[in-house]
């Protein structure tokens, strides 16, 4: 596949972490700032802009030890480099894309209809591990 092919799985990847971002905000922020503006210790507004700035700077300062995971400890990039004949970058393009779809699902769902879901990063971590690692075990 070309790079005019593969667009379309980083536009959407693009999409999917928006919406990722989006469902893992509507569940924590509301857990982590519910109380002190029901106290009146700050406002909605000021709540609203500490959850950015502490979430922005968390995926800036963090992100990197959870690609790292990943990319190292969970799936072996060199077999979707194309020279070993195993897989194609697009297909490991894909499967990540899967994986976060399947993780805005799950996470917007469960926010959606108001059951307990753990949106931490340990937790989103594990959900990423395991479609990768059910794939390549499908793969096999």
């Amino acid at each position: 596949m070309d790079k005019q092919g593969s667009r379309w799985i980083v536009v959407a990847g693009f999409v999917a972490c928006f919406l990722m971002a989006m469902a893992m905000g509507a569940n924590d922020v509301a857990n982590a700032f519910g109380t002190s503006v029901g106290a009146g210790v700050v406002t909605l507004r000021q709540a609203l802009v500490l959850a950015a700035v502490c979430n922005v700077g968390g995926a800036v300062l963090m992100s990197g030890a959870v690609t790292e995971t990943i990319r190292k400890g969970i799936v072996d990039v060199e077999r979707f480099s194309g020279d070993s004949g195993d897989g194609a970058p697009e297909e490991l393009m894909l499967l990540m894309l899967c994986a976060m779809v399947g993780s805005v699902a799950y996470v917007g769902g469960a926010t959606a209809l108001r059951l307990p879901v753990s949106t931490t990063p340990v937790s989103y971590t594990h959900l990423r591990a395991h479609e990768t690692l059910r794939y390549l075990v499908c793969r096999l």
